[in-house]
């Protein structure tokens, strides 16, 4: 939280019950079965805090609508999700994060990250790996291909969980529905990962511009990182194919080593 505060980000709470309507949305991140739901004295359906991200769009469109963007702002609170019993995770739990929200400028991308990794040093963490992709690769790289709805979530599946096997056998059953650049760059997908190589790697194996452009992205915020010296905690993985759909630009996840 100090971090957060002394690197400019504004401290917001909402409260512990929310709408139902606002985890319901056509872009939720969680299914229904795993909010904590009730009805109020009137009537109306309500939930436990499932997650912060959702409330804090809700409260940057309409008590910040008029501030001034964009907007940097902080959050430590719990939320609380409905779990399958004996899978040994805890319904509630601590959520902390950042959000800058009315910019679509890459060095956005590069502060949450440089706010990220610094954070989590100050907590005394040291084995970990800030993770970075682009929600809009694999998209990029699927559109044109004459293969249906189903077959590209099959895809992104098996690419996500770096399931070779399942990825070889979706790839040569429609073999003849890719060209020979798209078959190539997303058999080898999953298997991009590391440091700024592999966005030198990628890119000498298409010629899909919307690709190329998100590739420079990823590597404009790893210079931008690598800028200030905390390249180290910093790596590059192609293979993260987000299934959540209001992800749109650069994309992060932390691996920690303990």
């Amino acid at each position: 939280r100090k971090t957060y505060v002394c690197s400019g980000f504004m401290e917001v709470k909402s409260p512990t019950l929310e709408f139902y309507d606002t985890f319901n949305g056509k872009n939720s991140i969680l299914p229904q079965e795993k909010i904590y739901k009730l009805i109020d004295n009137q009537g109306r359906i309500l939930a436990l805090r499932a997650d912060m991200t959702t409330p804090i769009a809700r409260i940057a469109g309409t008590k910040l609508k008029e501030a001034v963007h964009p907007l940097r702002l902080c959050y430590n609170s719990n939320v609380y999700r409905a779990n399958e019993s004996l899978n040994g995770k805890n319904s509630e739990v601590t959520q902390s994060g950042i959000e800058v929200i009315g910019s679509d400028n890459i060095t956005a991308d590069a502060e949450v990250i440089i706010t990220g990794i610094i954070s989590l040093l100050n907590c005394g963490l040291k084995n970990f790996k800030i993770e970075i992709g682009h929600a809009k690769l694999f998209k990029a790289l699927v559109d044109d291909l004459d293969i249906n709805l189903e077959e590209k979530e099959k895809l992104r599946k098996s690419i996500d969980s770096k399931n070779f096997t399942a990825l070889n056998e979706i790839l040569y059953i429609n073999k003849n529905k890719f060209n020979d650049n798209s078959f190539y760059i997303l058999n080898e997908l999953p298997k991009l990962f590391g440091g700024i190589e592999v966005i030198e790697k990628a890119s000498s194996l298409t010629n899909n511009k919307s690709a190329l452009g998100y590739l420079d992205n990823i590597r404009e915020v790893y210079e931008i990182v690598k800028s200030i010296g905390l390249q180290d905690y910093l790596s590059v993985d192609l293979g993260m194919v987000y299934h959540i759909d209001y992800y749109t630009g650069i994309i992060i996840d932390v691996l920690y080593h303990s």
